[in-house]
């Protein structure tokens, strides 16, 4: 399981690599909104599906 530290480690490069060129800054922004969603709601489905493993677990 990733802690939540590892995947703000990660969310600067994933960011760092949207391309500016060729945008402009509204879809920019909509990609980097997307890009920090998507790793917010990769983390949480991760958690859920730990939790769900540990409640299974200890039945």
């Amino acid at each position: 399981m990733n802690s939540i530290l590892q995947i703000l480690k990660e969310l600067p490069k994933k960011l760092y690599e949207i391309e500016l060129i060729g945008k402009d800054i509204s879809q920019f922004l909509e990609e980097c909104q997307f890009t920090f969603d998507e790793f917010l709601l990769s983390y949480a489905k991760e958690r859920i599906e730990d939790l769900d493993d540990a409640i299974v677990s200890s039945k």
